[in-house]
């Protein structure tokens, strides 16, 4: 979304409203993975489908001021899939180091990683999420979460 850090704050905040809905329901119906719920669906009363958060350019977000956007952010990107949403970000520039960029910028956010993950936090975007890089040379690059190489893949078309 282009916009203010208003009309930014707004969306993190409905995004922040919908996974603390998603929690009570799947608490109501003592269910804690979100992937069984999903699979019950036919039989809830409250349908729930998984949801993507995509944002454009991750670097409007993380050098955003004031810097309340970034822990929603970060709140959004360790809290979400456990309810269905997941978060994908993308960026023109390398974002090797977002989390560590994260940190720095909001010291807040270590707290919150030592919370989720333990200490010491976790350092690198990769330690506590997927990431998928696709090069200008068009070569796709692929690490799962808490594994230590990016796969390499090669693209079918060019």
């Amino acid at each position: 979304e282009k916009g203010t850090h208003i009309s930014r704050q707004a969306l993190l905040n409905n995004v922040l409203k919908e996974m603390k809905l998603r929690n009570k329901i799947m608490r109501q119906k003592k269910i804690t993975s979100f992937k069984k719920y999903h699979a019950l669906n036919l039989w809830n009363t409250i349908k729930l489908k998984y949801s993507f958060l995509l944002i454009d350019d991750i670097w409007n977000l993380v050098s955003a001021k004031p810097q309340s956007l970034s822990i929603s952010l970060i709140r959004i990107i360790l809290n979400g899939p456990v309810v269905g949403i997941h978060t994908i970000l993308g960026s023109n520039i390398s974002y090797r180091n977002l989390l560590q960029q994260l940190i720095e910028l909001n010291p807040a956010i270590e707290k919150m990683l030592q919370e989720k993950h333990g200490i010491p936090a976790p350092t690198q975007i990769s330690a506590i999420a997927q990431e998928l890089i696709i090069s200008p040379d068009k070569l796709i690059f692929y690490k799962k979460s808490s594994v230590i190489d990016m796969q390499k893949y090669y693209p079918l078309f060019f």
